[in-house]
This record gives structure tokens, C-alpha cells and sequence, in this order.
């Protein structure tokens, strides 16, 4: 017997529509090699020394050459389009989901090196309303879902983090993460290109507004950090995760 696709469908349906999903970014110990973190296993249970979680938002989405969604990957340029109702979802055979959380600054600025998206996390009696916790305000962290280990990122006042997965639903309740992604946004500035354009190898091809003056860039996950040409940066981290 086989699990047939609208199966796959149904449980991108349920899971969008339980709206249980957390980031949790930590990772406060140095890697042994700081420049290249090592590849998570898929037997990790947690996020190391986690330092703060937000709600994440889930989008369904499906694979879409015209798309405005764009992954830079290993193999090219991934673009996603969001489906917004359910009726379509089950007519194109939807099984793909967005999960977008934004650090702020409501969170502790505390450089970190891992991130990532929980399911059934449960906060502690009196912060059951709250978007945002840190360690103290959390009964139960649940069930991780996906997670990526990076270079060092430091949290700062001026940045939002952008934490941001997509995941692929089989047979079975979840899931096959497909990308992953963690994006830095300079508060007040204005990038005027497109992710698309930004070459790997060159990632002083995009330049953001002059008042900002710093610099957007697109970067594979394991990108020596040396690269990084100053503090005042627009970053993407993506990678292929393991099954």
C-alpha cells in the first residue's frame, strides 16, 4: 500500500492550518573550526544553548519560475510563488510550505550559530499570548522540525533577522526541509536589487542605497566569513538540508 499525493497535500493542509510553528535561534558555544560549522546530524533533537524564540508565519507555496520568492542554492536559482487558498492548494497539488520568523528587537542580542523551526512548543504559564520568548518564558520547546548550523552571526540593534525555511511534505506527517535561509536587513535601508542577479562569485555585484552604505549579499551557507566586507551588511545564508 502507498500513501497517494493528495495524502502529501493534506498534511501540508493540516500543518499550515495548526499554526504551531517557533523559530529558535542559539548556538552560543564556538565551533571547533568557526569559519565552517559542521553539518547537523539528522539525529539532532534540539537547538544547542538556545537564546530566544518567534512565532513563525507559514505560507503555502509551490515551485514557480516567475516567482518573487527566490533561493540562491548550490544548483541555481529556486523561485516559489505563495498559493493563498485551499482550493487551489489542492488543485495544483500543493505540498510545500514557507516558514518566515523575523528577529527582533525584542529579542536578546546575543551572537548566535544555529536556527531552527519547532512544532507543539509550549510557553510558560502567563506567556501564552506572547510572539516572542526567551528560555525562561518556555515550558517545552516540542518537536524540531528542521535546523542549520552557521558562522557566527551577531545580533545587533539596527538588524532584523530573517529566518526562513521551505519544507516538503511526504507520506508520513512532515516533512523534507529543501532550503534554508537566514537573511540580515539593515533597518532604514533600501535595497535596490533583485536576489536573482546577485552572483555567488561576486557578491560586491549589489550595492544598497548610498545613505546606507553597506552592502547586500547573497552567500552559500559555508562561505568563508572572511569574504564579508563589513559590519553594515544585507545577508543570505542558504544551504541544502539533509533528508
Amino acid at each position: 500500500m502507498i500513501a497517494v499525493k493528495r495524502h502529501h497535500v493534506a498534511n501540508a493542509i493540516r500543518a499550515k492550518e495548526a499554526n504551531d510553528f517557533w523559530a529558535v535561534y542559539g548556538g552560543t558555544v564556538a565551533w571547533t573550526d568557526e569559519n565552517n560549522p559542521p553539518a547537523p546530524a539528522v539525529t539532532v533533537m534540539n537547538v544547542d544553548t538556545p537564546i530566544g524564540a518567534k512565532v513563525a508565519l507559514a505560507k503555502w507555496v509551490q515551485p514557480d519560475d516567475a516567482g518573487t520568492i527566490v533561493f540562491q542554492t548550490p544548483s541555481g536559482t529556486s523561485k516559489w510563488s505563495e498559493v493563498l487558498n485551499i482550493t487551489d492548494v489542492i488543485t495544483n497539488g500543493v505540498h510545500w510550505m514557507l516558514l518566515t520568523a523575523i528577529i527582533d528587537d525584542d529579542l536578546p542580542f546575543t551572537t548566535f550559530r544555529e536556527f531552527g523551526f519547532y512544532s507543539a512548543l509550549v510557553p510558560a504559564p502567563g506567556h501564552e499570548s506572547d510572539t516572542f520568548l526567551v528560555p525562561a518564558n518556555i515550558a517545552s520547546y516540542g518537536r524540531l522540525e528542521t535546523i542549520e548550523y552557521i558562522t557566527p552571526t551577531p545580533r545587533q540593534a539596527w538588524v532584523s533577522n530573517v529566518l526562513q525555511v521551505i519544507i516538503e511534505f511526504y507520506c508520513e506527517r512532515w516533512v523534507q526541509p529543501l532550503w534554508l535561509r537566514m537573511r540580515r536587513t539593515v533597518s532604514g535601508c533600501t535595497d535596490n536589487c533583485s536576489a536573482s542577479v546577485v552572483a555567488e562569485t561576486d557578491p560586491m555585484v549589489c550595492k544598497t542605497s548610498l545613505a546606507c552604505s553597506s552592502v547586500s549579499l547573497l552567500l552559500p551557507a559555508r562561505l568563508p566569513r572572511a569574504v564579508i566586507p563589513s559590519r553594515s551588511l544585507s545577508l543570505v545564508f542558504l544551504c541544502v538540508v539533509p533528508a
